[in-house]
């Protein structure tokens, strides 16, 4: 897979990353980048301090940042062997010990090469992926490992349980998927040790195992955060869960039977009208996973039952009623998990017995297991070395899903670094004819006017109107802040691009409702104001967020620039509320440094500030 590091940076990359040109300017810069991360409810600190460990190599060399992540990849792949072995352990009989290390050491390696992981491992910011799997499966062979030791637990062995339990629950500080680790060692208890052990205690497997992750879906219904995030997508909650047993027999495709074609990061391109359609298709699936999940739980065969209870417990998170997009890969980096354990087990077991019975049979059945493990393998490679060249990435993208406006984008990001402008204007011209008229279309557009003068674009007033009726893509954000740290080089870097254009294209944004209560845009417009010296309106810019949504470091540069526009008054008012906002240590040691210098800029220009110094 080591091919794979030589690629960039793609998609939400840039989004997540781009604070650490700052972060690396010292202790506080690095705190406030974890303290403002873009995405995520529980801040990812755990991601992003690693993240910030790297700074330096932000933003030209993607490959220091894609080979920790190949490395923490490596790491879980151990684990998951160190997993399998404790499990062979549990199922097997003491004369097959030897087989079951074999056994472990090959289901390590299989899931490591697996080719659906590709865009787990080479996708930058998917190391927080990465890093919350650690965590998951640092407490599921703690576990494990607990319940093969001690036979029958006390309250010492239930609390060192709970523990370790929520070594997992903290990888939610890496990413939000690790509150499915309960569910996980809950499959795990059920299918491979309740059958030949006594059972735990239902209290502590309903208050350690499932209570959490019941707590974190009721608290996202009740808060709006399921039911109203429906309003920014172009699916209903209905047609998610419709959609999700044939997306998720798919994944399942693509890791048993993997293939190059099948494989790719853009699945934006889902067609969820075409698949809603076929009534039959919804029908077979949805009765394909209630089938499996009977077999689950009345099945002989604790290895059937691991697989299937595993899998499933991964995917309750994304899979299910939380608004996000339909369909990732990367969703299946823990849960393929519990696939592939049982399956090499399973085959490596019944390949064992066949060669008992008849050498040549089990010698065949050796050839063919090697053969798909094989080919799994060369499709890993295959899929490593086109993430490791962006040309052949942008190709890929583009042949693989015709579908994909992300992949068409990618296509003309790649013509555009190539210094072909003209074929990537065509090429994001296209967009609009097969997938509607989308804001980063045509901010991308504006970009490379900075590169190439002959870029065509509208005319003034119909591009405004785009802008203002365009629909939400991440694109726009991006361009417009390239174009933005362009201009406000020491040389301006894009002089065919003025101010007052960029400044045109951000106000038709922020008056289109898709991008209205999006306050990067706010920042951008404050930001493009202050360049130009209009101090007080770069501070009113942002005070257009609205008083609840701003956050402290916006009230801070809005108080920055009122300061500048000679407005102690509402500087002091700003500052004020933000040392209000300072509710724990590590805010208060970033921003309060900052808040008292804004304060003593006031007080050496007037004594207003006394009536905030002693709070």
């Amino acid at each position: 897979m080591f091919p794979g590091v030589y690629g960039g940076f793609y998609l939400d990359d840039f989004v997540n990353l781009g604070g650490l040109a700052s972060a690396g300017n010292g202790w506080v810069e690095s705190l406030s980048y974890l303290l403002n991360a873009p995405v995520g409810g529980s801040g990812r600190p755990i991601s992003y301090l690693s993240f910030i460990l790297q700074s330096s190599s932000w933003p030209g060399s993607p490959f220091d940042f894609k080979l920790a992540n190949l490395l923490i990849h490596i790491i879980n792949g151990f684990l998951v062997s160190w997993f399998a072995w404790l499990i062979g352990n549990e199922l097997t009989e003491r004369k097959e010990k030897s087989l079951v290390f074999v056994l472990s050491a090959l289901s390590g390696f299989v899931w490591t090469t697996l080719p659906i992981s590709a865009s787990s491992v080479f996708y930058v910011v998917q190391r927080m992926t990465l890093l919350s799997t650690f965590f998951v499966l640092v407490s599921l062979v703690g576990f494990c490992a607990l319940r093969q030791r001690r036979h029958t637990w006390n309250t010492r062995d239930y609390l060192v349980a709970t523990f370790i339990v929520g070594v997992g629950y903290f990888g939610i500080f890496a990413k939000e998927g690790a509150i499915t680790v309960g569910l996980m060692i809950l499959a795990t208890e059920y299918a491979v040790f309740s059958k030949s052990r006594p059972s735990l205690s239902p209290r502590w497997k309903f208050l350690v195992l499932l209570a959490p992750i019941a707590l974190v879906l009721i608290y996202l219904s009740l808060t709006g955060k399921v039911f109203n995030g429906y309003g920014s997508r172009d699916f209903t909650l209905v047609e998610r869960l419709l959609a999700q047993p044939v997306i998720v027999l798919d994944y399942v495709g693509k890791i048993l039977l993997p293939s190059n074609g099948r494989i790719n990061l853009y699945n934006d391109g889902f067609p969820l009208k075409e698949v809603l359609d076929h009534h039959f298709l919804v029908g077979v699936a949805i009765i394909i996973l209630v089938a499996a999940l009977l077999v689950a739980f009345l099945s002989k065969s604790r290895l059937l039952s691991f697989s299937v209870l595993f899998f499933l417990a991964g995917h309750v998170l994304e899979s299910t009623i939380i608004p996000l997009e339909l369909y990732f890969e990367h969703r299946n980096y823990a849960p393929s998990i519990g696939l592939i354990i049982g399956l090499v087990f399973s085959i490596g077991l019944v390949v064992a017995r066949i060669r008992e019975a008849d050498r040549v049979f089990g010698l065949l059945a050796i050839v063919v297991f090697g053969l798909w493990i094989g080919w799994s393998a060369l499709v890993s490679s295959t899929e490593a070395k086109t993430w490791g060249n962006p040309r052949d990435f942008a190709i890929a993208a583009l042949t693989e899903r015709p579908n994909s406006l992300r992949a068409r984008q990618e296509m003309a990001a790649y013509f555009s670094a190539a210094g072909d402008y003209m074929g990537a204007a065509n090429l994001l011209y296209s967009i609009d004819n097969d997938f509607g008229v989308f804001a980063g279309t045509y901010a991308q557009l504006l970009m490379m006017q900075c590169y190439d003068a002959r870029v065509p674009l509208p005319q003034s007033d119909v591009f405004i109107r785009i802008f203002k009726e365009a629909k939400y893509d991440r694109g726009a954000e991006v361009a417009l802040h390239d174009i933005w740290e362009m201009k406000r080089a020491p040389e301006d870097g894009c002089p065919k691009v003025s101010y007052r254009q960029l400044k045109s294209v951000i106000d038709a944004l922020l008056a289109n409702p898709e991008f209205s209560r999006r306050s990067n845009f706010h920042v951008l417009k404050s930001l493009v104001l202050g360049d130009q010296g209009e101090w007080k309106s770069a501070a009113n810019a942002l005070l257009e967020i609205g008083p609840d949504r701003m956050s402290v470091s916006e009230q801070i540069l809005s108080a920055r620039f009122f300061i500048y526009a000679g407005d102690s008054e509402t500087a002091e008012r700003l500052l004020y509320k933000a040392r209000e906002s300072l509710v724990d240590p590590i805010s208060r040691l970033t921003y309060g440094p900052q808040i008292n210098s804004l304060r003593d800029q006031i007080a050496e220009g007037s004594g207003s500030s006394k009536r905030i110094e002693n709070d």
